[in-house]
């Protein structure tokens, strides 16, 4: 046998990946970027090199304590999207080339919840390599995470 999510349940876990909800504990949850094709077991991740030197932090994708973080929409249909542009800090040192997105437990270590690959407008697959002084950005509704 094999087994669906009925959009009930995939909308809640998607609220909780995204950080609107609190019922599974994952808190906070940013995303942040990998050059590397992550593992389902949460593996095989590499970030840039965070800090100050290069300009990289993961970023808030929301916060279930303040409604103001909440970044991506609620989840409908098994399906979330972003509502507002994600900016990522200003690229002050190489941070290679990027290739898939993660969702994490916490700004620095925690644990990897959700991955994807870059995409285009498109859907097309599209590694990123950002600039020097320019500030990568996530468009509104370049996000989307589901589970149907």
């Amino acid at each position: 046998m094999a087994g669906k999510l009925t959009h009930y349940a995939a909308n809640a876990i998607l609220d909780e990946l995204t950080g609107r909800t609190n019922t599974l504990n994952f808190g906070d949850v940013y995303v942040g970027l990998s050059t590397t094709e992550p593992t389902a077991s949460g593996g095989n991740i590499i970030e840039p090199t965070r800090g100050s030197t290069t300009g990289y932090n993961r970023i808030l994708l929301g916060s279930n304590t303040s409604s103001l973080t909440q970044l991506m929409n609620a989840a409908a249909n098994g399906s979330t999207t972003n509502n507002q542009i994600i900016k990522f800090d200003e690229v002050v040192a190489s941070w290679g080339t990027l290739t898939h997105f993660v969702l994490f437990t916490q700004k620095t270590g925690g644990y990897a919840l959700a991955y994807g690959e870059i995409l285009n407008e498109e859907g097309v697959a599209t590694p990123i390599t950002p600039e020097l002084n320019t500030m990568p950005i996530i468009r509104v509704g370049g996000l989307t995470i589901s589970l149907t």
